[in-house]
């Protein structure tokens, strides 16, 4: 190695891309091996900024120290081969909708930037930047680059990211849509069939959609008023709920337990909510062909299953209900997460404004 001389690289254009192309040692050979690196858009730099780009990868990549050498002499893993291994090990423990989604951002943004490049080589300045193009001319939402910066994290692991600071876009502030009681209430009366109900049980527990779809009436003690989250549904599939907090009991009024009666009748297994194919309901299909369409008919901001969620929850905070219970009723691990579920009308502001006024008098 030492005999080598350095090398600056050559720059060539691929598509829109500037793509740099060096040389790599090859473990147990004395020739290298030619690889080639994405740059940046041939839009955003000349040639020469180019060039002193890849020459200032290849000095953060130590291409061309002894060091690499060394490293050449064990078995070279690529991020491809590593985000593999990830899929099938890791990733294989999480749900099955954080590993549909992961399997996505992987395939359609991590692999064509990162797949060909060996693990080691990937440095926080690499990442910074490709994030920077990700955020460039609006491409992609701030939300969307924190879950695929989430995704790539997770995969290289704590022990190579610890040291790393990486600045993310900052997501504009925009308030969760939330149904108010009075919204609540009108879904729930206007609602047809088994709906009328799903929206009172949502309405009157703050389960989150899969628990409510994957619920069964083994799960329902309505002597006691009591239902146990014991499941959840994701595209028809049953899974266990989010989180451990997620197994809990929750208490329900005497409202609610009247309508699950009416709607059970003589049941005393299965889906509590089945489809007409007596599977599990879908979130999206209940949100666009029956939420939709009673937000429309009763003139009211459209909403999906997960508002009640939020609406729940801030009727909650509301009524002064104890932080400690409404942690136990919602599942939430801690009362920062139900912080952002909480949100206050404009009524409730001002009769707490006049009701501090008037106690300070």
């Amino acid at each position: 190695m030492a005999q080598r001389s350095g090398q600056a690289g050559t720059v060539v254009v691929k598509g829109k891309w500037w793509t740099g192309r060096y040389y790599e040692d090859v473990p147990g050979q004395l020739s290298r091996r030619r690889k080639s690196i994405p740059i940046g858009l041939k839009e955003d730099m000349t040639k020469p900024q180019a060039r002193n780009k890849l020459r200032a990868m290849l000095q953060e990549m130590g291409i061309n120290t002894a060091a690499h050498l060394e490293r050449s002499l064990k078995p070279v893993q690529t991020f491809s081969e590593h985000a593999d291994w990830w899929e099938k090990n890791i990733q294989v423990m999480h749900q099955p909708s954080s590993r549909n989604s992961g399997h996505y951002i992987i395939q359609k943004h991590l692999l064509p930037r990162f797949g060909e490049m060996p693990v080691d080589s990937i440095t926080s300045t690499i990442v910074q930047e490709w994030i920077a193009e990700l955020q460039e001319g609006g491409k992609l939402k701030p939300k969307s680059i924190k879950n695929i910066w989430k995704v790539l994290r997770l995969i290289l692991g704590k022990q190579r990211v610890k040291d790393w600071t990486i600045r993310l876009p900052k997501n504009p502030m925009k308030e969760q849509r939330w149904f108010t009681v009075e919204e609540m209430e009108r879904i729930s009366e206007a609602a047809w069939g088994q709906y009328k109900v799903i929206f009172q049980l949502a309405r009157a527990t703050g389960m989150r959609s899969g628990e409510l779809f994957g619920l069964r009436v083994e799960d329902l003690d309505l002597d006691k008023a009591i239902v146990h989250i014991r499941r959840s549904a994701w595209k028809h599939l049953e899974v266990t709920p989010k989180t451990d907090a997620g197994f809990r009991k929750v208490d329900i009024d005497a409202k609610t337990v009247n309508m699950l009666k009416d709607h059970l009748g003589d049941r005393k297994t299965g889906l509590v909510f089945p489809s007409r194919n007596n599977t599990h309901l879908v979130n999206r299909n209940i949100n666009v062909d029956v939420l939709r369409v009673i937000c429309k008919r009763l003139g009211i901001p459209n909403g999906g299953m997960h508002a009640f969620r939020h609406g729940r929850i801030s009727e909650l905070q509301m009524k002064g209900v104890p932080g400690d219970l409404i942690l136990k009723w919602v599942g939430h691990v801690n009362l920062k997460i139900t912080g952002g579920y909480t949100h206050f009308d404009e009524d409730f502001r001002k009769k707490t404004i006049e009701r501090v006024s008037a106690a300070s008098i």
